[in-house]
């Protein structure tokens, strides 16, 4: 088989539907990821010849990734699609590609934070709080998924990633029929507005990267942004109306979780300098932006004190600013990778105590 040309093409397919006749290395296929729709043919250079086929009527090439992964590249566009998985081949090896998506240290907030603004509404209906926590879930696992594209296929950031580009694609699908599916729902079961606060957290999420994650404001205030909408979104599909007091707590989440997300960048400072990602500490300095992140997170708790102390809190929300201030206390000597854990867990008591608080009201 004749090789036509033979130059880079991870730009050059990007930009173009059509190519006249290309030649693909390993390392254009892992860039490109898709099936490429040319009017001659394709010639995938791996050190070894590949089998011509045909698929739906139409040519293509069946070889391997670099991960040894089997793939289709489509001459005319009519082929199956590429794998799933890079490493591996079959339903297992997709399925473990999908699940390793799921990043429970970030997904349990906002669907913690779903659960608890239903908690706030005094009761739980099973089916708008199920309907609206899997909606969460849907849109985190779509930032999770965008995150990932955005960072090995597009900026080269990450070493790896076990989906291919297609495989991406399809999650991202997958993830956001699910998302609309129940947020539909729960517009038939609760009413137009339930959807309409709901919706902001898909597209916080999908539009994280490359978006909002090259902005200090929003590169820091993105997921905590996502929080604060789940617990009002959590209240409003079990009361079908909006109130002070989940919006309050809301405001005391999106302000902790914006401290601990301006220390978590901070660990990536150097490189994001690197490739001018304005995060609050690459805006600032380090040292400004740890005194910005204990700033926001100091905000909050006295915010909940405050609001303890005045009523709208329950009387024991206190314990959960205390139990928060203690581990704040302690990261603030750690290096910014062991703060951010510390800070993430703390926040995880934190949001146990005021749930706690709410439900019982034991101080109260």
């Amino acid at each position: 088989m004749e090789r036509v040309l033979d130059l880079p093409l991870s730009e050059r397919l990007l930009g173009e539907a059509d190519v006249a006749g290309v030649v693909l290395d390993e390392e254009d296929v892992r860039r490109v990821g898709r099936a490429v729709r040319v009017t001659h043919y394709v010639v995938l250079t791996a050190g070894r010849p590949l089998n011509v086929e045909r698929c739906n009527g139409a040519p293509h090439f069946v070889g391997c990734d670099a991960a040894g992964a089997p793939d289709h590249y489509a001459l005319t566009g009519l082929c199956v699609p590429m794998s799933i998985a890079r490493h591996g081949a079959g339903p297992r090896a997709a399925l473990a590609a999908l699940g390793s998506q799921v990043h429970p240290v970030f997904m349990l907030p906002p669907i913690a934070a779903s659960l608890f603004g239903a908690i706030l509404a005094g009761g739980f209906d099973s089916l708008p709080g199920t309907l609206h926590a899997v909606a969460i879930f849907a849109a985190v696992y779509t930032a999770h998924v965008k995150d990932g594209y955005v960072d090995f296929y597009g900026r080269g950031e990450d070493d790896d990633h076990p989906l291919t580009a297609a495989g991406c694609r399809y999650a991202l699908a997958g993830s956001t029929t699910l998302f609309a599916v129940c947020t539909a729902a729960l517009w038939l079961v609760v009413d137009a507005g339930a959807a309409l606060v709901t919706v902001p957290c898909w597209l916080i999420a999908y539009h994280h990267a490359p978006q909002l994650d090259t902005n200090p404001v929003t590169a820091t205030s993105g997921y905590p942004a996502g929080v604060a909408l789940s617990i009002i979104g959590g209240y409003y599909a079990q009361t079908g109306a909006l109130a002070a007091r989940p919006v309050a707590f809301a405001v005391v989440f999106l302000a902790l979780l914006s401290g601990v997300k301006v220390i978590d960048d901070a660990q990536d400072y150097d490189y994001d300098r690197s490739i001018r990602k304005r995060t609050v500490a690459v805006a600032v300095g380090p040292d400004r932006a740890w005194a910005v992140a204990y700033g926001l997170m100091l905000s909050a708790l006295a915010l909940v004190v405050g609001l303890a102390v005045l009523g709208p809190f329950p009387t024991g929300s206190a314990l959960a600013a205390i139990a928060f201030a203690a581990v704040a206390a302690i990261a603030r000597r750690a290096d910014p990778e062991i703060a951010t854990m510390l800070l993430i867990r703390g926040s995880y008591v934190f949001l146990a105590v005021l749930v706690a608080a709410v439900w019982w009201q034991p101080l109260g």
